[in-house]
Formats: structure tokens, sequence, C-alpha cells
């Protein structure tokens, strides 16, 4: 939907920024899917679903599989409770009752698209989300910042950042002074969090790098000592993989999904939501034990490797399309 230089591609811009260009975008978008399988004589139409995805609302003619990044119902029904999705989970409900296949990021993801969205089980596949290993990479020569966490992602309330901001790292500098939070991302809460910062003298502290991508980003993870996601929800976590690679410690929330990615001080550490106290000790932990963290550092690269490698969710997608286009005998 946005501006961009992709060659071989049609743009479709949702129309209504007020009600959401996501779902504008969705209803532009299905006008389109009949032409592009008629003129381009398509075998498969993959689509991704979930939060922001596209709404399927008439079948394709051929098969159509949906990869679920999250769901409606979560966000609905999740610690943060968002009213307004109801409407859209039943949207997203229908899409997948008439997809041929839903690949889904995590089993939490599908364990709910199974019992809430009554999806059989054959017709759901998890599939993880995976990372490029060569480039999300430990680096030689990269010094560590002492004392460091980074943030990586959007500063939104069920993201966590603003207690990570405001009780985190005010209570962590009652033991380690020269604690530094880098926080890379941008979202409605910026303007919020960097005013506290400033008139609560934490500029030293916490520092906003913005949106950051590719070989800057892989050195920021190699920069730190811990990377720290303290979210309310997430359907994966795909910054955790991320750091993980880089061979940076990670503490996240200890919510379904993300357990799915970290066993608890084996190749990362676990929080429960909304637990300030014992987050603010475990990272006090962390930084002053540097056995620790190279344990988890080793542990967490090794996880990444064997089941977060992106040449495995490839492998497993190309299956998956191989196999739909076999059975409709194209």
């Amino acid at each position: 939907p946005c501006e961009n230089e992709i060659p071989n591609h049609t743009r479709v811009a949702g129309f209504c920024r007020k009600f959401g260009l996501n779902l504008t975008f969705s209803l532009v978008a299905n006008k389109y899917i009949a032409r592009w399988v008629k003129d381009k004589r398509l075998d498969i139409v993959s689509i991704h679903g979930g939060t922001g995805g596209v709404f399927l609302f008439r079948k394709a003619g051929i098969p159509a599989v949906f990869t679920c990044h999250g769901t409606l119902y979560r966000q609905y029904h999740s610690a943060l409770r968002q009213r307004w999705k109801w409407v859209l989970s039943k949207m997203e409900q229908g899409s997948y009752q008439r997809g041929d296949l839903v690949t889904a990021v995590s089993r939490d993801v599908r364990d709910i698209i199974e019992t809430k969205y009554g999806i059989p089980t054959e017709k759901i596949k998890v599939i993880y989300n995976g990372v490029d290993t060569n480039e999300f990479r430990i680096l030689e020569g990269v010094s560590k910042i002492e004392n460091s966490l980074l943030f990586v992602g959007r500063l939104e309330k069920a993201k966590g950042i603003s207690s990570l901001v405001k009780e985190v790292v005010p209570l962590i500098k009652k033991e380690v002074p020269n604690v530094k939070l880098f926080i890379a991302g941008s979202g409605s809460l910026q303007k919020e969090l960097e005013e506290f910062s400033k008139s609560n003298n934490l500029e030293s502290n916490i520092i906003f790098l913005g949106w950051i991508t590719g070989e800057e980003l892989v050195r920021w993870y190699n920069h730190v000592s811990v990377a720290v996601l303290p979210s309310a929800r997430e359907s994966f976590g795909l910054m955790i993989i991320e750091a993980m690679s880089c061979g940076t410690p990670v503490i996240a929330t200890g919510i379904p999904a993300i357990k799915e990615i970290i066993e608890d001080r084996t190749n990362g550490l676990l929080v429960e939501y909304g637990d300030i106290n014992t987050l603010s000790k475990t990272i006090t932990e962390a930084l002053n034990d540097s056995a620790l963290r190279e344990k988890l550092s080793i542990a967490g690269r090794r996880t990444v490797e064997e089941r977060f490698n992106w040449d495995v969710s490839a492998r497993e997608m190309k299956s998956i399309f191989l196999s739909l286009s076999n059975s409709s005998g194209k």
C-alpha cells in the first residue's frame, strides 16, 4: 500500500486513514485478486492475514494460503483489551474459513485459530518466523557499551515500553547509575517518553535512536549488553530471535508465544508481564553477571541456528506451496 521502488508489482492503497488503511487496503485488494489470477495465470494466492493483513472476502478460484502473524482475537481479549477489534476478528475468522490452508507463526496463534475460529486442525500448519543467521550474526571487533539495554519495536502501550522507561530504568539506576536504555523504534508514545526522560534527568540513561534497520540494527544488537522486550502480547517476537542470533542475551515477558522461543535461564530470561520489581531485578542481575550473559549468548545463538533459521522456514513454506499446487492439478 505504500510508495516504493519494488519492481513488478501493483500498488494498492487504502482510501481511508481515519477508519484504517489496512482494512480499506483489504477491500481494494479484493477487487484485484480475480483479475490477477486470470491475467497472471496464478496457481496459488498467498495472503498475509492477522493484524493489519488482507481479508479475503470471496474465494479466489485457486488455492489460497493465509499466513497469520497474529490474531485480532488475541488483541481483543488481551490484557490491553481493544473492544473495537471484535468486528475485525469476525472478518478474520471468515477469511481463514475460506482459505485452503493457514500457516501460523507460533503454536499460540495456531491454538487460537483452531479453538476460537473453528478452523480444522488439518488446515493449520505452524511455520515459525525465521532470521537470516548470516545477516544477524555476532560481529568481531564491536565494542560493548557497559550496562546497556536495547529495545526494538513500536513505541506503543502493548509493547510495555512506557513502564520500561518510566518505572524500570529509574529503579535500575539506583543500583546501576550508568545504565543506558537504547530505544530503536517510533510510535504514538515517543513524544511523551522523550518529555518524561528530559523532565526526570534521564537523558543520559535513555537514548532514542529512531527506526534502524539492516546492518545498523545488527551492530546495535552487538553493541549492547542485553535486549529487553516487556510486551503485554506477542504472536511470536521477531526481535527476540534477531537479538539471540546476534549473541545478545534476551529478557522478555513470559507470555505463551515467547515461551515457545525462550526457556527461562537456559537461553534467555523470562519475567511475568507487569511485574516491574522482578523485571528491574532481573535486568540488574544480568548486567552484573557476565558469566550468565555469556551462557545465554551461546545458547541463544544455538537456538536460532537450530529452530529459527530462515532457511528452515522457507523450506517448510515451499513444501506447502508445492503440495497445494500438485493437489490442484497445476
